[in-house]
């Protein structure tokens, strides 16, 4: 009878003993709890609300997100390059519209402000222009050809009034040709080759030198005669002018 009631008191005791130890760790749990809800709760109550207010977490990104911010750095460097092309474009426009402006007369642009008023006002300018350009053309080759047909004329006179001058020297005969402008061009050949065939006159020496401009020149030409009575100076001289026209 002893030993069974000593089991009984043994197996009685031991479920009150794990009882009480569960129940003092429960105990202790729920006062770290009470603790540790008590100091946020006077933490949240300094900063001046009495609500249980719960920390944000820091947000996280995603690869995805990265590459946006990515792709919205490079928007942002492209938008930027593009204004400054765009104002450096505008500033070299102002720039040639102010030299159009300078170029064109103050009857064309007068009362005109807007650019494309300006640049209409340019291009009558530039027709106006060309047609003056083709009237002083057609007006050139009047002039040319006028001045061509005076040179002709001018040199025709000139040989007509050519000075042949033939006088009678100790030697012979001496035979002056005073030639100017185109006319000083005339061949010698010719009169030598008249006085050549003279029997009564022989050609000894012929000469040319400059008198006074580039365009005139004194032709002196001697022949001797065996009789100086033989030789009609007039009609010489008449000859030799008609053959140097």
């Amino acid at each position: 009878m002893f030993p069974l009631q000593s089991d009984g008191l043994a197996a009685e005791a031991i479920p009150s003993f794990y009882d009480w130890q569960q129940d003092k760790v429960l105990e202790d749990l729920l006062a770290d709890d009470r603790a540790h809800f008590e100091g946020i709760y006077n933490e949240n109550k300094n900063e001046g609300g009495g609500v249980l207010k719960k920390k944000p977490r820091p947000a996280m990104k995603s690869m995805w997100d990265i590459d946006g911010d990515n792709k919205d750095t490079n928007h942002e460097a492209r938008r930027s390059i593009h204004r400054n092309l765009e104002r450096q474009r505008r500033q070299e426009m102002a720039g040639l519209y102010a030299s159009l402006r300078s170029l064109l007369p103050l009857d064309f642009i007068k009362g005109k402000r807007s650019v494309s008023d300006q640049l209409h006002q340019a291009a009558i300018y530039i027709r106006v222009m060309q047609n003056k350009i083709e009237e002083m053309k057609t007006r050139r080759d009047k002039l040319k050809s006028l001045s061509g047909n005076g040179r002709v004329e001018g040199r025709n006179k000139s040989d007509v009034n050519n000075k042949v001058k033939v006088i009678l020297c100790r030697f012979g005969l001496e035979i002056l040709i005073m030639s100017t402008g185109q006319s000083s061009i005339m061949p010698l050949s010719k009169v030598c080759a008249y006085l050549l065939q003279k029997p009564e006159l022989t050609v000894v020496n012929c000469v040319s030198t400059r008198a006074g401009d580039e365009c005139s020149f004194l032709h002196k030409i001697q022949a001797e005669v065996d009789d100086p009575t033989s030789v009609d100076l007039t009609e010489l001289q008449t000859r030799l002018a008609d053959l140097i026209k």
